[in-house]
């Protein structure tokens, strides 16, 4: 099975696509912690590429 790679924004890194904390379908975040041996607290966020039309309907960012 192919594996789907983020890297993180802000030194976080690559991080499976299946290792998030959290994701909120509404605004397109979703929360990383960084791998155990960097030694980091911190959350990093990754932002999807969507635009929210005139009427609020989320679409990819350059779909026309």
């Amino acid at each position: 099975m192919p594996s789907f790679v983020v890297d993180l924004p802000g030194g976080g890194g690559k991080r499976l696509a299946t290792d998030y904390i959290s994701y909120d379908p509404d605004t397109g975040i979703s929360r990383w912690k960084p791998s155990s041996h960097r030694g980091e607290d911190r959350i990093h966020e990754y932002y999807d590429p969507v635009e929210f039309t005139k009427n609020g309907k989320r679409e990819l960012a350059g779909k026309s």
